[in-house]
């Protein structure tokens, strides 16, 4: 811009530099060709003078050599016709360098008229140069102010291209992790589903545990009694063989003491047999007890899921609340964007305004 300035400044001085010297160079070729004129007519006036001279010398050798008049008359006619033509010529050259000089005066006149009008120029182009040059200046100012608003412009249209690619990124990632939370939401709720016959059985499992430690703690002094009973059977029994054996020879007296041991010993079987139906009761309640246990580990590992899942559920909102955050900061940049459009409008109609 600058540069197209001054080459237009420098367009201008040129010109009336031209025009200038183009008027001063005709009146000096003016001048020249009437001095050439003048100089011709010097040079024919002396030519004349020079024949006249001749013709002087010539009648005046005649004058003494001849005796006869006629010639001499003759001879003077024609000496004083070329007076006449010489001295009329003279007169048409003496107005003729007359009109001649007042010419050259008034080119003179002219000649200086235009020096100082060159000299006028020639300081009017100086000042006229100053002036542009503070001019150009001047627009040089919102120029590199236009320029520097470009390259910010052009630094936010990287910005925001950068950030659109990111929103993009963003929302493709938005959509993965909606497409999760869909497949999440479902496994929560057939996990709940599956949870809910899980909890049936976890409350019926805990209302047999709860009757049978009743059962349990009711039933164990019995149990301990019947237990002592039938070890002090058994001892009894281990008695009755070594008394069977040291005195055999008593064994009618002793035939009813068998006879109540052996309803001792099926006493002692059937408690026995009890005792294992107990045991076996026991066996099969610690079992459900274990399977109780595995089930609430198995409901705290889901519990723990759950936390899990909770938490994948907060960052995901943290990411859609992240995600609004930048849809808003995309309407901010498209506002920018907008304000930095009109902007540049009107620095290109300002810059036109400036070249005009």
């Amino acid at each position: 811009m600058s540069m197209n300035l001054q080459n237009s400044n420098n367009d201008l001085s040129t010109s009336i530099c031209s025009c200038s010297t183009s008027n001063f160079e005709d009146s000096l070729n003016r001048i020249k060709l009437l001095e050439v004129e003048k100089d011709k007519t010097n040079l024919a006036f002396q030519l004349i003078l020079a024949k006249l001279d001749l013709l002087t010398i010539n009648s005046t050798k005649q004058n003494f050599s001849a005796n006869n008049v006629y010639p001499r008359e003759q001879g003077l006619c024609q000496d004083q016709a070329i007076i006449k033509q010489l001295q009329e010529l003279n007169e048409k050259m003496s107005g003729n360098q007359k009109q001649q000089d007042e010419k050259i005066k008034y080119l003179e006149l002219d000649k200086l008229e235009e020096e100082e009008e060159i000299k006028i120029l020639k300081e009017n182009l100086e000042e006229n140069k100053n002036v542009y040059e503070n001019k150009i200046l001047k627009c040089e100012q919102p120029v590199n102010e236009f320029l520097k608003i470009k390259e910010e412009f052009e630094k936010l249209k990287e910005e925001n291209k950068n950030i659109f690619k990111e929103k993009l990124e963003l929302l493709e990632k938005l959509k993965d992790v909606l497409e999760e939370l869909g497949n999440v939401k479902l496994e929560m709720r057939n996990m709940e589903k599956s949870w809910l016959p899980l909890n049936k059985k976890l409350e019926i499992s805990e209302y047999l545990i709860f009757s049978l430690r009743l059962e349990i703690k009711l039933n164990k002094r019995k149990y301990e009694q019947e237990i002592k009973g039938i070890k002090d059977l058994a001892e009894d029994l281990e008695e009755i063989k070594i008394l069977d054996k040291c005195n055999f020879t008593f064994s009618e007296a002793s035939h009813e003491e068998n006879e109540n041991t052996e309803e001792l010993l099926t006493n002692n079987k059937q408690l026995q047999l009890e005792i294992e139906k107990k045991d076996e009761k026991i066996l099969s309640l610690e079992m459900e007890v274990e399977t109780q246990k595995q089930q609430d580990e198995k409901i705290k590992y889901l519990d723990w899921d759950k936390l899990e899942e909770e938490e994948e559920i907060k960052i995901l909102k943290e990411n859609l609340e992240a995600l609004n955050e930048l849809f808003k900061i995309r309407e901010n940049s498209e506002k920018l964007k907008e304000e930095n459009e009109k902007i540049l409008k009107e620095l290109e109609e300002n810059k036109l305004k400036i070249e005009k």
